[in-house]
C-alpha cells in the first residue's frame, strides 16, 4: 500500500503553525483580556447559530426548538455583554474544582495510611498543595485567569512552533 502526502501538506503545516504561535503568544500577553475576547467571540458565534436554528424552528413552527434557539441567544447576549462576568464564574469553578480535587486526594491519602510513609506523604501533600492552590484561585480570579491563559497560550505557541517543524520537515528542510 503506497502512502502519497499532498505536496502542499508542508504548506499548510507551515501557515497553522504561524497562525496557532501567533494566537498562543497573544494569549500569552494579552492573558485574561484574551480570555474575554474568545467568550465574546463565542458569544457572537452562539446568537448567528441561535438565530440560525430559531429561524429554522419557527419555519418547522418547533416550539420547542425555538425555546432552544432563544436560550442559546441568550447564552450568546449574556457572552457578549458580560464576559468578565463570565470569565469570573469559569475561574470560581476552577478554583472549587482544584480545592474539591485536593481535599478528595488529602482524604484519601489519609485514609490509606497503612501503606507506609511515603504512600502517606505524597498524596497528603499533593492534596493540601492542591487545597491552597483552589484557595488562591478562589481569593485571586484575575491572577488565576491570568496563569490559565498563559499556560494555555504557551501550549497553543508551542503546538505552533511544532507545526512549522513539522512543515519545514516535510518540504525537506531539516
Amino acid at each position: 500500500m503506497e502512502v502519497t502526502i499532498d505536496k502542499n501538506a508542508w504548506l499548510f503545516s507551515v501557515i497553522a503553525g504561524i497562525l496557532l504561535l501567533i494566537i498562543g503568544l497573544l494569549m500569552v500577553a494579552l492573558k485574561q483580556d484574551s480570555l474575554e475576547i474568545i467568550l465574546m467571540i463565542a458569544g457572537v458565534l452562539a446568537i448567528i447559530v441561535g438565530a440560525l436554528r430559531f429561524y429554522g424552528a419557527f419555519t418547522a413552527k418547533d416550539t420547542v426548538g425555538m425555546v432552544i434557539a432563544a436560550l442559546i441567544i441568550a447564552v450568546g447576549i449574556v457572552l457578549v455583554v458580560m464576559p468578565n462576568l463570565v470569565s469570573d464564574v469559569l475561574m470560581i469553578i476552577l478554583a472549587i474544582g482544584l480545592f474539591l480535587f485536593g481535599l478528595i486526594t488529602l482524604l484519601e491519602g489519609l485514609k490509606d495510611r497503612g501503606q507506609g510513609t511515603i504512600a502517606l506523604l505524597f498524596p497528603v501533600l499533593i492534596g493540601a498543595l492542591f487545597i491552597v492552590i483552589g484557595i488562591y484561585a478562589l481569593l485571586n480570579l484575575d491572577d488565576t485567569a491570568d496563569i490559565v491563559m498563559i499556560i494555555i497560550g504557551a501550549i497553543i505557541a508551542l503546538s505552533g512552533a511544532i507545526d512549522i517543524v513539522r512543515g519545514a520537515k516535510l518540504k525537506g528542510l531539516f
